[in-house]
């Protein structure tokens, strides 16, 4: 145990030194992560097997999807323990050097992940600007070996990003917000050219006659093309609408420093930002049909509760048969 005036974990000190006072925001951190986990975990495994097993899911663009899934199952299995341990070493043993390290590390790892998954989405979206833009040819530039390896440049851009953890909290935050303003620069201008493109046709559309050639067909599967861009949207919206507080917390913990006040926002909004990680399938399953259809095949719930629902009539029928015999015996 290292006495208060000489403890020292860089910028996770005044966290470690205010244990008592943020005692509610580190019981809503710590339940949050507990109950969120295993759930969040098993989803995103399913996603992954789901495309693994099904080749006509194995598409350049669905590898972004496997991306999120991947990054969202290491924040449920690695970073949210993590962040658990942190957070019950500081409760337990307030100023003791092995906090220090689970704090960095914890901090290290989850914010490699969240700012993995922000690439990926705003590399998700080029790749639909892409699709549009180059219609037939889309198949033949943006390959498979080319969006594995934009993955590993993203995966190593967040590494880099997060590791500016290491240096102070005024290096970090500046760090993620020019990453975030770049990357809503970037999606802004794909979905505007998205949007403009939607927008001449439903046009065209509207000022063709009853019986002229169809203008859709001029763009293949464009109605399929519109729902990706929407799931897409979805999970962009999510995401800045779960991760918003933290960069709300993170820019008032600049301002005004390190207090009781700003150290609970950020426990709190950090709880928030890991619910991305159990909404993002939750989403996959419900806007796109090959998810629920593969997801039931690999979890057969309606037969498992067809059979229970067989077996309870069965049960039901014998009981029956059985008061019956039960009662004619009497009446001999």
């Amino acid at each position: 145990m290292v006495a208060d005036e000489v403890f020292s974990c860089g910028h996770f000190t005044k966290w470690i030194l205010l244990t008592k006072e943020l005692y509610v925001s580190n019981y809503v951190l710590v339940a949050t992560l507990v109950l969120l986990s295993v759930p969040s975990a098993v989803l995103n495994a399913l996603v992954f097997i789901v495309i693994w097993q099904n080749p006509s899911l194995q598409t350049p663009s669905n590898i972004f999807l496997t991306n999120l899934a991947i990054s969202d199952l290491a924040v449920a299995a690695v970073a949210s323990p993590l962040m658990v341990t942190w957070k019950l070493l500081e409760i337990g043993d307030t100023t003791s050097n092995s906090t220090c390290k689970v704090a960095y590390v914890g901090g290290l790892i989850t914010s490699a992940f969240g700012s993995f998954s922000f690439f990926t989405v705003t590399a998700a979206t080029v790749d639909r600007h892409l699709a549009l833009r180059l219609h037939l040819s889309y198949t033949s530039v943006v390959t498979t070996r080319k969006v594995v390896i934009t993955c590993g440049v993203l995966l190593v851009s967040s590494l880099v990003l997060s590791s500016l953890t290491l240096i102070g909290v005024t290096e970090f935050t500046i760090g993620v917000l020019s990453s975030s303003f770049v990357c809503v620069f970037i999606m802004n201008y794909c979905y505007y050219k998205i949007y403009s493109v939607f927008r001449h046709h439903h046009t065209q559309i509207q000022s063709y006659q009853l019986g002229a050639s169809h203008p859709e067909s001029s763009i293949p599967n464009l109605r399929r093309f519109r729902k990706t861009v929407i799931n897409l949207l979805y999970v962009l919206g999510l995401y800045l609408f779960l991760y918003l507080p933290f960069i709300c917390a993170a820019l008032t913990r600049e301002i005004l420093g390190d207090t009781m006040f700003t150290l609970s926002f950020m426990n709190i909004s950090i709880a928030i930002a890991f619910l991305n990680s159990f909404v993002n399938p939750l989403v996959y399953c419900w806007r796109i049909k090959e998810f629920r259809v593969g997801i039931k095949a690999i979890l057969p719930l309606r037969d498992v509760f067809l059979r229970m629902r067989q077996c309870c009539r069965v049960e039901k029928k014998e009981k029956i048969a059985g008061l019956n015999i039960t009662g004619k015996s009497f009446v001999v």
